[in-house]
């Protein structure tokens, strides 16, 4: 018996430790208290701003737009919240009519209005900064509307790194930090959010960057980059002019004045100011096609942008702020879809934006945004080489050059991944639209394109557009291929036009290059469907012109020459072809031509094929 109570005993004491060796747990703490929501009705009369009534805390309230009489009927809330540190949510529900609010200022001043979701749909007024009170119209949006409403009161601490309603307003724009992201809400289809930035003041003897759009047009560039490529000039001794003349036993002719073009060339540029440049991000929201507009202090706008489509956010580089101002505003809102009747404004009451704004590096090599209108283009950078970028989708960039002397140019376009680029040289028309002269487009995705003998007259605009290709996505053809993160880079090299080239462009009958008797002049067939046009000038001749053309073949592309004459309307009219040759074989046409301006047609015979490293030659003479 003592040996089972010893045996309980110690069971015992196993069971139930000692205490100071093992102190009771703590008590959980208590959880924290949730404000209570107080049950109310709306409490007529409140049908005027004085007899508002009072929301100090969260609330359910439930009201009654009561049938119109000689006034329609309204009810007024005010929102006093406990501080700057609080937002208010204010929503109302109603199933009979279409219920509409309007938010006032505490001394009953219009603010705005949220009506966006129609007949028994509710609305919602979210996120609105409690610094000052404010107050809140329920009314009837439709006419004779009336019936029962709940509306309910949310009262948060507000979140950092997000908008404060009202911002519809340069005056209550929210401030934004450089490099720093803040979330915002389009929750009505008329809602906008204004954002405040500033920009570092221009250090002391920084030039303006206004002089950047106005002074900016001579483009220096480095030579012999195209000359090495353009190949011999193979002229015949007896037809050689004396002052080309080469020395006995040469047989090609070098183009000189070596010194005049060092010296051409390193005249010093116009310099170029630099602007502050900005990249701006906002991240898609569903519903909702993107709008995003930069103004300045006069709420002048700048820049704007759209997404492409409903759901996609917006990314652009280097936007050009305004010179000599520090103050900016970015505006978000929803852009308009459809068309007429059927033309919406979309909202999201529940997902957020995010917008980030970050200074970019300033130097006289990038685009500045927008440039997307030959009036707003780039003036080129005096290093030859311009640095862009494909964003945001559908972005298209001019640059503008300007020359004190005839040259000619080569201009690459690098390559950027996921897009497919187009080089194209243009001219403004007197109406201010534009017209192609000539497109490069043989680089597929990641691949660069490339124009060559482009001539640039002297003291007049030559533009250059770059953009991204079209493709067809769903049987549309659409031209939305972008990278924000890759830059391409346009790279210009320049010699003086000697009168020993092409001059592109000549791929119609207006724009041919005028060549002479004994005088050969270099081409290339590039880009692909490249076509060359000659323009021979016989009508001074009293008697028929015996002629003979000659055009000599290059690698992998097949020539053909083709002779035309104008006719009295500028048409023309083919009079002979010669297309027989392969390869590098040459193409020859001869015919006794009536007085008369005719043209020398060169192209590959299959417009498929180019070669920009290889030129051809062609000559004129009189036949024997």
């Amino acid at each position: 018996m003592r040996r089972f109570l010893l045996i309980f005993s110690a069971a015992l004491a196993l069971a139930c430790p000692n205490k100071e060796s093992s102190p009771p747990a703590a008590a959980p703490p208590e959880p924290a208290a949730v404000p209570a929501v107080v049950q109310m009705n709306e409490g007529e009369p409140n049908d005027t701003a004085p007899t508002a009534k009072r929301l100090p805390g969260d609330a359910v309230v439930t009201g009654e737009i009561s049938a119109p009489g000689k006034k329609a009927d309204e009810d007024y809330f005010r929102l006093e919240g406990p501080g700057e540190g609080k937002v208010a949510d204010f929503s109302v529900e109603a199933a009979d009519f279409d219920v509409a609010l309007e938010l006032l200022d505490r001394d009953g001043n219009h603010v705005a209005v949220f009506n966006s979701e129609g007949h028994g749909r509710g609305e919602r007024l979210a996120r609105l900064g409690l610094a000052v009170p404010y107050l809140v119209r329920v009314y009837a949006a439709n006419k004779g509307g009336h019936g029962a409403y709940t509306a309910r009161v949310t009262f948060v601490d507000a979140a950092a790194g997000e908008e404060r309603e009202p911002n519809h307003r340069p005056v209550d724009a929210t401030a934004v930090t450089l490099g720093q992201p803040i979330q915002g809400y389009l929750a009505d289809k008329a809602d906008e959010d204004w954002f405040r930035f500033e920009v570092p003041v221009p250090a002391p003897g920084v030039a303006s960057p206004a002089a950047s759009q106005e002074a900016a047009t001579v483009a220096a560039v480095s030579p012999g980059s195209q000359e090495a490529a353009a190949g011999p000039l193979v002229v015949p001794a007896q037809a050689a002019a004396p002052q080309s003349e080469p020395p006995a036993g040469s047989a090609s002719l070098e183009p000189a004045g070596n010194d005049g073009e060092q010296q051409a060339l390193d005249a010093p540029p116009v310099p170029r100011a630099l602007p502050a440049l900005v990249a701006l991000d906002i991240s898609g929201v569903p519903s909702v096609r993107l709008q995003v507009e930069l103004t300045n202090e006069a709420e002048a706008i700048f820049f704007t942008a759209r997404s492409r489509e409903i759901g996609e956010g917006i990314q652009v580089r280097n936007v050009a702020l305004r010179p000599g101002e520090t103050t900016f505003f970015v505006t978000v809102k929803s852009a308009w879809v459809g068309a007429g009747k059927d033309a919406r404004r979309g909202h999201n009451l529940d997902a957020p934006y995010t917008l980030t704004l970050s200074l970019e590096e300033s130097t006289d090599n990038v685009e500045l945004e927008s440039n997307d209108e030959l009036a707003k283009a780039t003036p080129f950078s005096a290093t030859g080489t311009m640095r862009g970028f494909f964003s945001p989708k559908a972005d298209t960039d001019f640059y503008l050059l300007r020359y004190d002397a005839p040259m000619l140019l080569k201009v690459e376009l690098s390559g950027v991944d996921r897009v497919d680029s187009v080089l194209a040289v243009v001219r403004a028309l007197e109406t201010g639209k534009e017209e192609v002269l000539l497109r490069a487009n043989d680089g597929e995705v990641d691949e660069g394109e490339l124009v060559v003998n482009l001539a640039a007259e002297a003291g007049k605009d030559l533009f250059l557009k770059v953009e991204g290709a079209t493709r067809k996505v769903g049987g549309k053809w659409v031209r939305d291929q972008e990278n924000p993160e890759q830059p391409y880079t346009l790279t210009v090299s320049a010699r003086p036009d000697e009168g020993l080239d092409e001059r592109e462009p000549n791929n119609s009958p207006e724009r041919a290059t005028p060549i002479s008797f004994g005088r050969p002049l270099r081409g290339l067939i590039h880009p692909r469907k490249d076509v060359d046009y000659y323009r021979v000038d016989v009508s001074d001749s009293p008697v028929k012109v015996p002629l003979k053309a000659t055009a000599s073949g290059i690698l992998k592309v097949d020539i053909a020459l083709a002779l035309f004459r104008l006719g009295d309307d500028g048409k023309p009219v083919l009079v002979q072809r010669s297309e027989s040759g392969k390869g590098d074989q040459s193409e020859t046409i001869r015919f006794t031509v009536d007085p008369g301006v005719y043209l020398l047609e060169v192209k590959d015979t299959k417009d498929w094929y180019s070669n920009f490293l290889d030129s051809y030659q062609v000559l004129l003479e009189r036949d024997q």
